[in-house]
Parts: structure tokens; sequence; C-alpha cells
């Protein structure tokens, strides 16, 4: 159970860096997404601090950011030339 709580919240901060990308730190998507992913990141700290079975690896596993971003590839316009080598 607490391994599926732990790929939601990978999951969940994966859908918060492309709400980000997409939409910007000022749009209403981000801020709805971002207040999930800390409410669940609460839940969890939560059930680990009352769960002294769980591993000190998987508590860094929740604390530890996620430094993987997606490549942001902006889409080509209409009556732009298209930068691929010819």
């Amino acid at each position: 159970m607490e391994n599926q709580r732990i790929d939601l919240l990978h999951t969940l901060q994966s859908s918060l860096r492309n709400t980000l990308n997409t939409f910007g730190c000022t749009s209403e998507q981000y801020a709805k997404m971002k207040a999930y992913v800390d409410i669940e990141m609460a839940k969890i700290s939560q059930q680990q601090a009352m769960d002294p079975s769980v591993s000190d690896k998987q508590r860094k596993e929740v604390e530890r950011p996620i430094i993987m971003d997606l490549a942001f590839r902006p889409k080509t316009q209409p009556g732009h030339p298209k930068t691929t080598p010819e």
C-alpha cells in the first residue's frame, strides 16, 4: 500500500511539472495540481510518522525531489520555418 502511494505521488509530481510547463506557474490548473500534490505528500508523511515499520529508505523516497524533467519543445507556428535539418 505504501509503495502505491509513493508511485501515485511520483505520477502526480510528473503531472505537476507538465502542468507548470503547459500553463505556467500563475495558472489555476497549476495551483490546483500543486495543492493536490501537497495534500498527498502530507498524507504520506503523516502515515510514515505513525508507522514504525516504514524504512528510512521509504521515508527518503518521499522527501527526495524528483530531478528529472521532460524536455520542452514549443509547437511550430504556421508560417514559420521548421528547424529540422534538410
